[in-house]
């Protein structure tokens, strides 16, 4: 079998940007009273959970170890989460924008996403210990809403915090959104089984701007980093591992052929700071595979 081995290391000095459509939790929270958030721990127990902070809003209800959030308030809602369940899962329908602080939680998900934001809005996560983790299933029970990762979010995630999260991604990816993410901070893993697709998955764009993201995928045709937009790097450490074959499917008679990439970007693939190293062995792997021309500034 043919072996492509791909390797690329960058390191480029930072460039200042603004981004105005990008919400900053840190800026617009820090300076204000406590009314302004709401905040609401839920605690897995293998086989119950505990909910405290919800007394007087009546946001969380239970079905087992499933959790399901519905918040219709004005506030800012932070729920801080938290204990060790091989069956539970948390789904969230929200106005807002909201926060999900992980305080040493290991949570899976047999059926499905252990994490599921239905909310359009931006999600923060916020990593605050280093033994937090989230799996999914192998194959996923059919709901009426998008179920498209072990964690997923309709709206925006902002990654953030000084803790780690590991991802392990046993049907399609590990951490999507169907708008754009960005990883401010933190030390996300992501582990991909080998039926598995893309690590992460986004609609609108990814940006990375600190921390470090480490992905390993090894099902064919599967990606480290699928964005359906630009991808951008800031800062921080990005290393990705792909080890798949190209995936080769006919439809309607017409031959399509999918090779395992280390970052696919349908737009725009930019690099200003940080540093990237991506492996990609197998037939056909790539290191990244760019629709638009690629601009590296060092």
């Amino acid at each position: 079998m043919k072996k492509i081995f791909a390797l690329l290391a960058m390191t480029a000095a930072f460039v200042a940007c603004t981004n105005d459509d990008r919400y900053t939790w840190n800026d617009d929270f820090a300076d204000r009273t406590a009314t302004d958030t709401i905040n609401v721990r839920i605690g897995w127990y293998k086989d119950y959970v505990m909910v405290d902070g919800d007394d007087n809003y009546g946001f969380v209800t239970t079905d087992g170890t499933d959790v399901t959030v519905k918040s219709n308030t004005n506030k800012f809602l932070s729920l801080h989460l938290y204990g060790e369940c091989a069956d539970g899962s948390l789904t969230i329908y929200s106005w807002k924008k909201l926060g999900l602080k992980l305080e040493s939680l290991i949570l899976t998900n047999p059926d499905g996403p252990a994490i599921n934001n239905q909310c359009g809005k931006a999600l923060y996560v916020t990593l605050d210990s280093n033994d937090n983790s989230l799996s999914d299933g192998a194959a996923y029970a059919e709901r009426d809403i998008d179920q498209k990762a072990t964690l997923f979010s309709e709206g925006q995630i902002y990654l953030q915090g000084s803790g780690s999260l590991t991802v392990y991604g046993n049907y399609r990816n590990g951490i999507a959104s169907d708008d754009y993410i960005v990883m401010r901070g933190g030390h996300v893993k992501i582990d991909m089984a080998s039926n598995a697709s893309n690590g992460i998955k986004v609609n609108d764009g990814f940006t990375m701007q600190g921390g470090e993201l480490n992905v390993k995928v090894q099902g064919d045709g599967a990606r480290g980093i699928k964005s359906d937009a630009r991808t951008t790097i800031e800062g921080g450490l990005v290393s990705i591992a792909t080890s798949g074959d190209c995936r080769i499917e006919t439809v309607d008679g017409v031959r399509d052929t999918t090779s395992a990439a280390g970052i696919k970007s349908d737009s725009l693939f930019t690099m200003t700071a940080g540093t990237l190293v991506i492996t990609s062995t197998g037939d056909g792997g790539k290191g990244i595979n760019c629709s638009e021309s690629s601009r590296v500034v060092r």
